[in-house]
């Protein structure tokens, strides 16, 4: 990362604040960036914003600083969770940017991807092996080459589909600690979303406050914890599963 910004966190010309919600899929960031956007004072991009995305990915940094430069409001915030593997480089490239890192138990999300997509995560460790780049395209790009070889050696443990997307949380929550996300609290805001639903009022308040934001208690009034219910269930491969423990806990571990 080439830069770092101020402790008051505005940019060189008094342009809106930035927030980049990123993280592994089913990790909450549809949650924050919607909670985000009941706030008049954010101007909120979902992966499915015409002005901001196309498939799911950021059309352009260029296009980024238009949007922003043309806001009302004093936040905006951006939802490109195909692209968390260049938040290192969005947050170098877009001024008086931030970072709210989602993450969740590898099992809930392991869960919750294999209802939403069932049969994917087979599919994807299928075309891994195989090396096809172009299918997996956003999947591996900028994936470390020690992490690389550690997400293949977890898909010797993954036989179905709920284990081959407990490896693709593994893999994809690598990705702040080898962009270098960890060194740098200041600009990357790690949320755990078991955190976010079981006390929406703390979590919210804190980070509001650290997007300048006072926090109205009506924005998380409907938020539940209902989707954390439930351990890992037994079976899951000692190996596999002892990783994405032990990378949770290094998740937790970061400053915040």
């Amino acid at each position: 990362m080439s830069r770092t910004r101020d402790a008051g966190w505005m940019n060189a010309h008094g342009q809106p604040r930035v927030a980049f919600v990123v993280g592994c899929q089913r990790s909450g960031t549809t949650l924050m960036i919607d909670l985000l956007d009941r706030s008049p004072d954010v101007e909120a991009h979902g992966e499915g914003s015409p002005q901001a995305m196309r498939g799911y990915r950021l059309v352009s940094v260029d296009r980024l600083r238009d949007l922003i430069g043309t806001s009302p409001r004093p936040v905006v915030a951006f939802k490109p969770i195909c692209d968390s593997q260049w938040t290192d480089v969005l947050l170098a490239e877009i001024d008086g940017s931030r970072a709210i890192w989602l993450y969740r138990n590898w099992w809930e999300v392991a869960r919750s991807a294999t209802r939403a997509w069932p049969g994917h995560f087979v599919e994807t460790a299928a075309r891994f092996r195989a090396g096809d780049e172009s299918w997996l395209e956003w999947r591996t790009e900028r994936v470390d080459t020690a992490t690389r070889d550690g997400f293949a050696r977890l898909l010797e443990h993954a036989q179905d589909d709920f284990t081959a997307a407990a490896a693709f949380w593994w893999l994809r929550n690598r990705l702040p600690f080898d962009l270098g996300l960890d060194r740098h609290p200041e600009l990357v805001w790690p949320v755990r979303y078991r955190r976010l639903v079981t006390t929406p009022d703390v979590v919210l308040r804190r980070l509001f406050g650290r997007l300048g934001l006072s926090l109205d208690p009506a924005i998380a009034a409907d938020v539940h914890a209902n989707s954390t219910r439930g351990g890992p269930p037994a079976g899951v491969p000692a190996p596999l599963a002892d990783a994405c423990d032990e990378l949770l806990e290094a998740l937790d571990r970061l400053p915040r």
